[in-house]
């Protein structure tokens, strides 16, 4: 693994942790499997594409990063296949998901409206 690629990994590790901390706010993006957080310096995209296997019987989830400077060009790619820990962008991006969606509140919501109805 190449250097630039080390340090875009140890990134992406930073950027879970600061996720999972509510310290990062994700967004939607016109594309259902994939989520963006801008930041001062630019902006991460993370995606989740399927892919069939040889005999078209199977489908797999492929995960992916991008990051691009504030130009929008195109800094640093990265699949989890090239990562020293595979799963580290399948829990990003699930955490991305959670952010933009606003998961956590939609929850709370929810689960407010079964009390409510239980108590009528």
């Amino acid at each position: 693994m190449v250097d630039e690629q080390r340090k875009f990994e140890a990134f992406l590790g930073q950027l879970l942790h600061s996720t999972e901390n509510g310290k990062v706010d994700w967004e939607d993006t016109a594309d259902e499997g994939a989520f963006m957080a801008s930041l001062r310096h630019g902006v991460v995209h993370v995606e989740r594409r399927f892919i069939f296997d040889q005999d078209e019987e199977r489908s797999f989830p492929v995960y992916k990063a991008y990051l691009y400077d504030l130009k929008g060009r195109l800094a640093e790619e990265l699949t989890a296949s090239e990562m020293s820990d595979d799963s580290l962008l399948q829990r990003l991006f699930a955490e991305a998901r959670r952010s933009a969606r606003e998961t956590d509140n939609l929850l709370d919501q929810v689960s407010s409206d079964l009390q409510t109805r239980g108590g009528q």
